[in-house]
């Protein structure tokens, strides 16, 4: 297919490859930026927001619903317009895609489609230590998530070193950043785009993750697995939780061993062994090597740890970190 001549882009959502993919693409084309309260004040580079970064990059709307009464205002005639998602706060209602943006909608999604669909991407990936990364974008054409035919994607390996998930994002963003501009000159040049369709019986779905709300750690996980577990609520989030006496805490760049000794079911969570930069926690068939464990002020409170005593996360918010958490354009929903 193709999109024939454009003069307008909208780029809907929020994140650094919304702001990156204004800034590249405003030299070929008039750009409109529409940004819901939930990405308006996100901090992109260093203390700077979306909203302050983006200010002079386009027209800019700040809106709560991307409602029809907004559409038909806005673009109630799309011809020669282009409209991008990157991270929508926003589910598009089917009625309102035929009407307004039938085949003009493109969604950006990096991970692998038709498996893998919805968010809280990367920590899913280390959890299942998925190594095969992805760029995609593809057609919005109904309201089921990530369904519609995919127009382009690469495909790539992320290196065996890489753990937290702000490292997973970084290297993203280096094959994210050439793909648009692959993209941008297909674009210009008016380029014919193969489309591939999704396989519906191929497809999974995993939903947003709150680190807060489903990051209690499970000391009975095998050890690889309790690894991947907190890695996966690492940087940039707060870390993956747990007790330590009648305190919550966090644990951060933590690191795994299987040469110790090997521990009974009750030897789990116990704090065996500390020494100058570092200490082990018995777990299932291996070590927890902990160097970072921050208190509910973020402060390490390494020097305070003492041997023998226990890391330990109660049933009850075991129980409730498998509960799942919905989002809107504000954020997360109450």
């Amino acid at each position: 297919m193709r999109f024939g001549k454009i003069k307008k882009i909208v780029l809907i959502g929020g994140g650094y490859l919304l702001y990156h993919f204004a800034k590249e693409s405003r030299r070929k084309f008039k750009i409109d930026i529409i940004i819901g309260p939930r990405h308006k004040n996100q901090k992109i580079i260093g203390n700077k927001t979306l909203a302050s970064l983006v200010k002079n990059l386009g027209k800019n709307y700040f809106i709560k619903d991307l409602n029809e009464s907004f559409l038909k205002k806005n673009y109630s005639n799309i011809s020669e317009t282009l409209f991008l998602s990157f991270d929508s706060p926003w589910i598009f209602k089917k009625e309102l895609i035929k009407k307004y943006f039938f085949n003009k909608l493109i969604n950006s999604h990096s991970t692998r489609l038709p498996q893998n669909r919805g968010g809280g991407g990367f920590s899913w990936r280390i959890l299942n230590q998925d190594k095969l990364g992805f760029c995609s974008l593809h057609l919005i054409d109904s309201n089921k998530i990530d369904s519609g035919d995919i127009i382009m994607v690469d495909e790539f390996i992320f290196p065996y070193n890489l753990s937290k998930p702000f490292e997973y994002e970084k290297f993203q963003l280096e094959k994210e950043i050439k793909f648009q501009e692959e993209f941008l000159k297909r674009i210009i040049k008016n380029q014919d785009f193969n489309l591939i369709s999704q396989p519906q019986y191929l497809s999974t779905y995993f939903p947003r993750l709150s680190t807060n709300d489903n990051g209690w750690i499970d000391w009975s996980l095998k050890i690889e697995s309790l690894f991947n577990f907190i890695s996966a609520f690492d940087d940039p989030y707060q870390g993956a939780r747990t007790y330590y006496k009648k305190e919550p805490v966090r644990l951060k760049n933590v690191n795994l061993t299987k040469s110790d000794q090997i521990f009974h079911p009750y030897q789990y969570g116990i704090i065996y062994r500390k020494s100058k930069n570092f200490f082990l926690v018995g777990c299932n068939q291996g070590s927890l090597i902990v160097t970072n464990i921050l208190n509910k002020n973020g402060r390490n409170i390494f020097k305070d740890i003492n041997v023998g005593d226990r890391l330990f996360t109660p049933l009850n918010k075991l129980d409730s970190s498998k509960n799942r958490v919905y989002y809107d354009s504000k954020g997360k929903k109450n």
